[in-house]
């Protein structure tokens, strides 16, 4: 196995200064807080569609996702292609009505369609926890690029850190959407030579689908135990986290029709990953059954992590290794990326703004949202310093968070937009329930992940549902409204008390006695905080007003005398130059296998090139005559 040479560092430097280039450069076009969040309603549906796709993949899924799939098998391989389902039916339940919302917060329109404390409570638990889940994702980078650099693992986090902010910092979202298409390119460059190539160290498939273990669905890894409700709940979790979480994806394009095809394109690139990301860490089960047997996995903590990149480094020529680690780099800058302009968005206007300068002028939350986005950088490096060391994993770390924190706000935020039914004040009551009843089901009664999922997002919903009965039993039946909050009460302290798995100990007793009645007679008592004003039937009825009328694309995007920003075929162009360029590597030395896998990548730079460059000019061209065309029958 090769580690990284001279070339490779220069390779990675190229890399570091071309994404740091493309966020100065397209820093022009962030002029205000609309092109900084939503990219002014202008990027393309495809470019949006990649990004939405990348954003959800980091170097993570190269060290802890491919150490879970080396672990469990076909088991990982179902876990990782979720997002064939998740994407298609999360944009046909909400792309078209977050486009027609016309926020740039994901959450902005609760202070409409909810109400104030709604708006505060959700701003705070998403930015806990994406900022959380970020911390895994840099110390995941880390741990994999590690053993290339040899360099201390706490300096390397730092140092990353401070390089994703950078560009981020600069370029908004213009410039995460733009840098995602050029990551795409690299991380599809590598995948595609890595996976083929491992699969001939057993056989080919034939080979894959004789030696690997047979499916199973229970498993334990690092203590934690894995089984069907759980990928059930990654699943559901998924569908509703693209119908809430993808939003400033869908928002960011022109309009409707081209928001819902973002979410398409997505699904459709989803069906690449069991090819591209789970072969490599499932060879590496067969060749290397037991990792403590192999030198290359025995100075490392938690070797499981590192398959993927063992396998690759059986392969890779000197130069390409360079690569990969710009690969890995590229997935996790836009992962993190998008989420210092998701969380500085929600910071920005939506506590910012409504809570500490109602007044500040739009400069004004322009400056604050970049130096939030310089903090939360900050914050994501510190909490990396502390991950990588924690013998917990780094997969079930992020797998804790995804499951206590998603279902208690994807599930409001996604039903607000769909249904009339949920009064204003529904959603505050029910996600406290979500994240109270997840955290009692799994850390005190012990379920698993997916039990505890299950709860979490029947009680959620439940209570959203119902608030509007809940709000009216309160005041024209109150005794009965306290008959029903001693049954509910009753009902969860069986649930839980009769399920504790482990230990049973006075003190969880005593967590679930207090919380089971507290959540209960909260039905009743959080009634007592709710302020009805006359007009609330009609702010929710001409906000979705709002969600049913189409989009003008004329008048709301390009109405200010705004042109198409045409940036994609140079673009284009510079990655056609990067392909034109690889070859010239082979010059370093290396076998004709070598030799070959350089012409390979560079012939799949220039394609992805010429395509963007002959895309980029013909969309422009037609948009140009579309916009005429709806101009001259305005005029009319």
């Amino acid at each position: 196995m090769r580690l990284a040479q001279p070339v490779d560092y220069i390779v990675l430097v190229f890399y570091f200064i071309l994404m740091i280039g493309v966020g100065v450069y397209f820093s022009r076009f962030s002029r205000s807080v609309r092109d900084y969040f939503a990219g002014g309603n202008r990027i393309p549906w495809w470019v949006s569609g990649i990004s939405l796709y990348m954003t959800n993949f980091s170097a993570w899924t190269f060290t802890a996702a491919a150490g879970f799939i080396y672990h469990s098998s076909w088991y990982g391989v179902i876990y990782i292609s979720s997002g064939i389902v998740t994407y298609f039916i999360g944009a046909l339940l909400t792309a078209k009505r977050w486009r027609r919302s016309r926020v740039l917060s994901p959450i902005e329109y609760t202070q409409t369609r909810f109400n104030r404390q709604t708006q505060q409570l959700l701003g705070w638990v998403i930015s806990l926890n994406f900022i959380l889940s970020a911390g895994a994702q840099l110390s995941a980078t880390c741990k994999f690029l590690a053993p290339l650099f040899g360099i201390d693992l706490d300096l390397l986090i730092i140092i990353t850190g401070v390089v994703i902010l950078i560009y981020t910092f600069l370029g908004g979202l213009w410039g995460v959407m733009i840098t995602d298409f050029l990551q795409f390119v690299i991380l599809l460059s590598i995948t595609l030579i890595v996976s083929p190539l491992s699969l001939s160290l057993i056989g080919g498939v034939k080979g894959l689908l004789e030696k690997s273990p047979a499916l199973v669905f229970e498993h334990i890894y690092n203590n934690v135990h894995y089984d069907f409700h759980f990928l059930v709940a990654i699943y559901l979790i998924g569908i509703f986290g693209i119908a809430s979480g993808a939003s400033q994806r869908f928002y960011s394009v022109v309009d409707e029709k081209s928001a819902l095809k973002v979410g398409i394109l997505a699904s459709i690139l989803s069906f690449a990953q069991p090819l591209l990301f789970a072969i490599p860490p499932l060879v590496a089960r067969i060749i290397w059954p037991d990792l403590t047997q192999v030198d290359f996995f025995k100075k490392f903590f938690q070797p499981n992590d590192l398959v993927y990149l063992a396998v690759a480094l059986k392969f890779l020529p000197v130069g390409l290794i360079g690569l990969l680690m710009s690969a890995m780099l590229a997935a996790t800058m836009s992962t993190l990326s998008s989420v210092y302009n998701y969380v500085g968005s929600i910071i920005t206007r939506d506590i910012y703004l409504s809570l500490l300068n109602p007044s500040a002028s739009e400069a004004k939350q322009f400056k604050f949202g970049r130096i939030i986005s310089l903090v939360l950088g900050l914050i994501v490096i510190i909490e990396a310093l502390i991950y990588i060391h924690s013998e917990f994993g780094i997969f079930n770390i992020m797998t804790t968070f995804f499951t206590l924190f998603n279902i208690p706000v994807i599930i409001p935020l996604t039903f607000g937009l769909i249904s009339k039914r949920i009064p204003r004040w529904g959603a505050f009551l029910s996600i406290i329930w979500g994240l109270a009843v997840g955290a009692m089901a799994r850390f005190v009664a012990g379920w698993s992940m997916g039990l505890q999922v299950y709860i979490a997002a029947i009680s959620t919903f439940a209570v959203l549902m119902l608030s509007y009965k809940i709000r009216q039993l309160y005041l024209s039946k109150r005794k009965t409204l306290y008959f029903v909050s001693f049954i509910v009460s009753v009902f969860y302290l069986l649930i839980f008390a009769l399920n504790i798995t482990g230990e049973v100990v006075p003190a969880k007793i005593i967590i679930l006695i207090v919380g089971s009645f507290a959540l209960g007679f909260s039905l009743v008592y959080s009634n007592r905080f709710i302020k009805e004003e006359p007009t609330d039937r009609d702010v929710i009825e001409n906000f979705f007003k709002r969600i049913e009328t189409p989009v003008d694309v004329v008048e709301e995007v390009y109405g200010k005398g705004e042109k198409e920003v045409s940036t994609f075929p140079l673009l284009g162009a510079i990655i056609i130059l990067i392909g034109v360029l690889i070859p010239f590597l082979s010059f370093v030395g290396g076998s004709k296998r070598d030799i070959f896998i350089f012409f390979a990548v560079s012939v799949i730079y220039i394609i992805f090139g010429g395509l963007m460059v002959y895309y980029g000019r013909k969309a422009e061209l037609k948009f140009k005559r579309y916009l005429e065309f709806a101009r001259a029958n305005k005029q009319k």
